[in-house]
């Protein structure tokens, strides 16, 4: 891990180049119930219950020498992803 810094510091050489790849899950969740009304004088509240939508993936693949960078969001997480 400590070569790292060096490798980013050398020159670009086409024939050696330095990628780097990435991958997140994200879970996308959304509120069950809706927001509780607000009257004038009270603090806004809010349930904490949430529900799961889906779960996807984001790649990313990147060239920092040459400055290059590609992003993928998947529809969903799986084995083939």
């Amino acid at each position: 891990m400590e070569d790292v810094p060096d490798l980013y510091a050398q020159p670009y050489d086409p024939r050696r180049p330095a990628a780097c790849f990435g991958e997140m899950p994200q879970q996308l969740l959304a509120d069950s119930q809706a927001q509780l009304a607000v009257r004038p004088g009270m603090v806004a509240r809010q349930d904490y219950e949430c529900a799961r939508r889906a779960v996807k993936n984001l790649f990313l693949w990147c060239e920092p020498l040459r400055g290059k960078r590609h992003a993928e969001v998947t529809d969903r997480r799986t084995v083939q992803d």
